[in-house]
């Protein structure tokens, strides 16, 4: 038995003792780590709920986990609005996409001296 240092996101994670097949993308994500069967990891359902997870089952096609525990992790208390000049659109897709891996929730356009030319 192994524990992989690593969060998984499962959405059709159930409370403790039952057991949930992954689905086939998220189960790519975890074959790289070369589960087998009794390794522990931590899943995410994406509604603020942590499983600690047992693999139960593994092959080529199916990937059967089962969760041991369930821990409530609250929203962050802060909610971070971005103020950011308009740049070009390749740029702009970047910055909302990093900005959000860092907790940003919402974000406000504005147009500065310096913007783009089309843009003024």
């Amino acid at each position: 038995m192994r524990y992989l240092n690593r969060l998984f996101f499962i959405p059709e994670l159930e409370c403790c003792g039952k057991e949930t097949t992954v689905s086939f993308s998220e189960k790519k994500h975890i074959d790289v780590l070369r589960v087998k069967e009794g390794d522990i990891f931590l899943a995410t359902d994406g509604k603020y709920n942590l499983y600690k997870c047992s693999v139960v089952y593994s092959s080529k096609k199916e990937l059967i986990v089962k969760a041991i525990e369930k821990e409530k992790k609250n929203e962050y208390p802060l909610k971070i609005n971005l103020l950011f000049g308009i740049t070009k659109r390749d740029k702009w897709e970047w910055l909302v996409e990093k900005a959000v891996e860092m907790g940003v929730v919402s974000f406000t356009p504005i147009i500065s001296e310096f913007a783009p030319p089309k843009v003024r």
